[in-house]
């Protein structure tokens, strides 16, 4: 095999290391860490995803177990990624934030070692330059593996790194980090689980007591990091486990798709890239090239599906894990593949981000100065004037009161379907379901989740119920059986703003909304289905693609399906249907929009829109197959009587 030049001297001479890298590098950590540390964090406000990060802090502080009473794509340490703040879990958000900062300087000045680590100095550029926190993660565990694989290469390879007391503590505080990942955000364990076993591989092959020290580490702070958060030791299996529905759901139920030309940028970029890294560097590496490549081609590729599955703004998570690649590129590989790297990286990153906002000059200069001040600005807070996070939090949460106002409510309370915030700022005993937020049950392992959260002693004594669907769903679809839950067990008040007041109805004798006959068949793609005419319909339907189509969605996504429901007066409403969350069945008639639909069905008013027909629209048989079984099932409403509540007002 052919060797390529070293970078300096003649081949199977070392290249020295040039005086003032460690002290470089470790600056480079220093200001990794400035950046990293949200020394002044973001505050609750109201929203979609406000919503979540409020919730998951105060699900922390109040001892939910995560993958039991919670159950979302992140963790207990998901303040590290969310940078919210709390009074109860802003420790661990600081030292966690610490923790994954070091290891990822830790890790970058590793691989460059050691006559590159001034080029550290660039690693704070590019998160400085980051709108979403995903890239960094996913770069930390193929820079920590290729800087463990350069420590076990011959000690005559020019890309050899010796294992020195400061080697090891960069691996030492790397695998820390890296182990701390899945329990930020439980979809980081793909990239964090792949490169410990591939490290894990590298130094079975090349030290078995290094590798036992390596797994150790790993397992202990992921562990150690668990409990000490205040979770229970045996419910860190489970946590795991329950990811699976939310990560093996998100490409069907969550996409959106866009210009197919942005897809071919980045698909042409990583091909480019993986021959730059195979002839500028892999090849020369052995077996451990092999290894290597595998780890870049799967990190690549797991953020090809994280940024492009919903190709809006989470395209940038995918070409700014490139400007990291890119910046690897600069500190491993000769000068002519490592130029030519990064320009392909930079090229990709300004391509597809000019597609959602302009990524100029401005935007850099913006960046890195909103950057420098916000860090600046936090660091005096937290050391002179630390008593500002707390009042700024309770200013948070006066606005959020302020802007969403709440009707009375007695006892524990959830909200359907996304305004956490709401709930959490007002001060009200929140008793929520474990999926926190309805566009999120996308599966029927959640969607029954959630349902037998209602049917336990742990439901809500209040629900405040509105239909807000995303992505031009239909509405019914959300929480599916949760929302016939209540309707069956949950009296409805009085409709204030967009909520429906639900309280719990344990005096009825019997349930409020009774099923009839179930009919089932099979029926074909883009033909209408006839239903029941004036009455309530349960409709479930098992959609599933082929076995082509699960391979598409696995490498990419599905098209779309739509449903499309004609109205007894002769309207037509399209909505977008999510398969997995219509196969455990959904209120399809009378159409519900709104939260006086919901009402309006419980109490069998006379002007409910009752849908007709329904058609399932697929244009690809190829993926979605000709036909799916259908059961419908009509329903029949007992109006529950009128309580008497006393209802305290709650400001």
């Amino acid at each position: 095999m052919s060797h390529p030049a070293p970078l300096t001297g003649k081949v199977g001479h070392l290249p020295r290391a040039i005086p003032g890298q460690w002290s470089i590098g470790i600056v480079g950590i220093i200001l990794t860490v400035l950046v990293l540390v949200p020394w002044w964090p973001n505050f609750p406000s109201a929203g979609l995803d406000p919503s979540w990060r409020y919730a998951l802090n105060v699900a922390l502080s109040q001892g939910a177990v995560f993958g039991r009473d919670v159950v979302f794509t992140f963790g207990p340490l998901a303040s590290v990624y969310t940078q919210n703040y709390h009074p109860a879990t802003d420790t661990v958000m600081v030292l966690g934030s610490l923790a994954y900062a070091l290891g990822l300087g830790a890790a970058f000045l590793l691989a460059a070692w050691p006559r590159r680590g001034i080029l550290v100095l660039g690693l704070p550029i590019v998160i400085a330059l980051g709108i979403h926190r995903d890239a960094g993660f996913m770069a930390l565990p193929l820079v920590l593996l290729i800087g463990v694989v350069r420590c076990t290469l011959p000690r005559t390879s020019q890309w050899h790194t010796r294992v020195s007391a400061g080697a090891v503590i960069c691996i030492a505080l790397g695998t820390c980090a890296l182990a701390l990942a899945p329990l930020i955000k439980g979809s980081f364990a793909a990239t964090s689980g792949a490169a410990a076993a591939l490290i894990a591989f590298t130094l079975v092959r090349h030290q078995l007591r290094a590798a036992i020290w390596f797994c150790l580490l790993f397992a202990t702070t992921t562990v150690c990091a668990w409990v000490l958060v205040g979770q229970p030791l045996l419910a860190l299996p489970h946590f795991f486990i329950a990811q699976g529905p939310i990560i093996s759901g998100y490409t069907t139920a969550m996409s959106l798709h866009g210009a197919g030309v942005l897809v071919a940028i980045y698909g042409i970029a990583c091909l480019l890239l993986l021959a730059i890294y195979h002839f500028g560097m892999a090849r020369a590496w052995g077996w451990r090239g092999h290894v290597v490549m595998l780890a870049l081609t799967f990190t690549l590729f797991v953020s090809f599906k994280a940024g492009f599955v919903r190709q809006d703004g989470h395209m940038f998570i995918s070409v700014e894990l490139l400007l990291f690649v890119g910046l690897l590129g600069l500190l491993l590989l000769r000068l002519r593949y490592a130029v030519a790297a990064a320009l392909i990286c930079g090229l990709a990153w300004g391509s597809i981000g000019n597609a959602v906002v302009p990524v100029g000059i401005p935007f850099i200069q913006h960046r890195l100065a909103q950057t420098w001040h916000t860090v600046s600005s936090g660091v005096q807070t937290r050391l002179y004037t630390p008593h500002t996070l707390p009042a700024q939090y309770e200013s948070a949460l006066a606005t959020i009161r302020q802007n969403v106002p709440l009707p009375p409510t007695s006892g524990t309370v959830d909200i359907y379907p996304v305004e956490l915030s709401g709930v959490l700022a007002h001060g009200r005993p929140w008793s929520g379901r474990p999926v926190l937020q309805s566009y999120s049950v996308y599966t029927p392992e959640l969607n029954a989740l959630n349902n037998s959260h209602l049917n336990s002693d742990r439901a809500p004594d209040t629900v405040l119920f509105s239909l807000q669907p995303i992505d031009e769903r239909l509405p019914a679809l959300d929480d599916s059986l949760s929302l016939r839950t209540l309707l069956t067990h949950y009296t409805a008040g009085e409709v204030s703003g967009p909520w429906l007041t639900m309280t719990r109805d344990d005096t009825a004798q019997h349930d409020h909304l009774t099923p009839g006959k179930t009919v089932s068949r099979h029926a074909p793609f883009n033909t209408p289905i006839a239903l029941p005419e004036k009455t309530p319909v349960w409709m479930a339907l098992d959609i599933a693609p082929t076995f082509v189509g699960r391979m598409v969605n696995t490498l990419y996504k599905l098209p779309r399906v739509w449903i499309v429901l004609v109205m007894d007066n002769g309207d037509i409403v399209r909505h977008r249907y999510i398969p997995g969350a219509g196969s455990s069945g959904f209120i399809v008639s009378p159409y519900l929009s709104t939260a006086q639909d919901v009402r309006a069905l419980q109490r069998k008013a006379d002007n409910q829109r009752y849908v007709k027909s329904v058609t399932i629209e697929s244009s690809d048989a190829m993926l979605w197959g000709k036909q799916f079984a259908v059961s419908i099932t009509p329903m029949s409403v007992t109006v529950p009587r009128p309580q008497t509540l006393t209802v305290p007002t709650i400001p």
